[in-house]
């Protein structure tokens, strides 16, 4: 170049590098440089000694491509990555069936790309294939009572079925519980659980009060000895009081629930 003054010299070299590595090549590799002036005497003018300057040649910043997750649904599937001028897809394999996450490699195919986020030139980009969510119509709220055995509940509403694996019940063979709300635990094991997610489902139970049949005593005929009603504690209830008489008459006879409560 020139000047007002004189021609003007201009070189470049590697920021830290040699001087002994100034060209005048100018530089086009992503980097930092450093350039120096320098200007000739001539009869006029004296010559000027180097002066330099600092710069930065940056990256060309690349975005990372990303892939749509799909679901499982038993047929091949290709991951949706986009091919582009800027890097190379180095997997060769993008075509997956099973649920899971598969990586796929990348790279950029110029050493002054660099992507969004990093400085490496590969990249691991991920292909999710996700497994199928269960919906089965689940029983979510059922009537008891106590005293019911847990397992003789349905888990799945009425006409519902399930083809992908089964339901049971997670405390397997218990009673519902005490009267009031209780609650158990309905579990779906997938039969692939590979491609399947299992599932919990917690289900409400209302458990009513076992209703206790009043026991039907027999009467009896006046003997004219003292006589008692003829009967005696069950698993429900106790007697409590079964004194009787002797007279001809009605006489109480007093049972006590062993449990109240249900």
């Amino acid at each position: 170049g020139s000047s007002t003054y004189g021609d003007v010299t201009i070189e470049y070299k590697v920021k830290g590098a040699d001087d002994s590595t100034y060209s005048a090549t100018k530089p086009s590799k992503a980097g930092t440089y450093i350039a120096r002036f320098s200007v000739a005497e001539d009869p006029n003018y004296n010559g000027l000694d180097y002066v330099t300057v600092e710069f930065v040649i940056d990256y060309y910043e690349v975005a990372v491509p990303s892939i749509t997750e799909t679901t499982y649904n038993g047929q091949p599937q290709t991951a949706d990555l986009l091919t582009s001028d800027y890097y190379d897809i180095l997997t060769e394999n993008l075509t997956y069936t099973n649920a899971g996450t598969y990586d796929i490699t990348i790279k950029l195919n110029d050493p002054n790309y660099k992507w969004t986020d990093s400085y490496e030139l590969e990249k691991i980009v991920v292909f999710k294939i996700k497994k199928i969510v269960n919906t089965d119509n689940v029983l979510t709220s059922q009537n008891a009572i106590y005293g019911d055995d847990l397992k003789n509940f349905a888990i799945l509403a009425s006409g519902a079925t399930c083809t992908t694996g089964t339901w049971a019940w997670q405390e397997g063979d218990v009673k519902v519980g005490n009267a009031g709300v209780q609650t158990h635990t309905a579990v779906f094991t997938p039969t692939d659980l590979v491609n399947y997610e299992p599932r919990e489902v917690v289900v409400t139970f209302s458990v009513a009060k076992k209703a206790v049949q009043v026991p039907t005593i027999q009467s009896k005929i006046y003997n004219s000895e003292t006589q008692i009603a003829n009967i005696s504690d069950t698993n429900e209830y106790l007697v409590v009081e079964n004194n009787g008489g002797i007279l001809a008459g009605n006489y109480n006879v007093c049972l006590n629930l062993k449990d109240s409560n249900n």
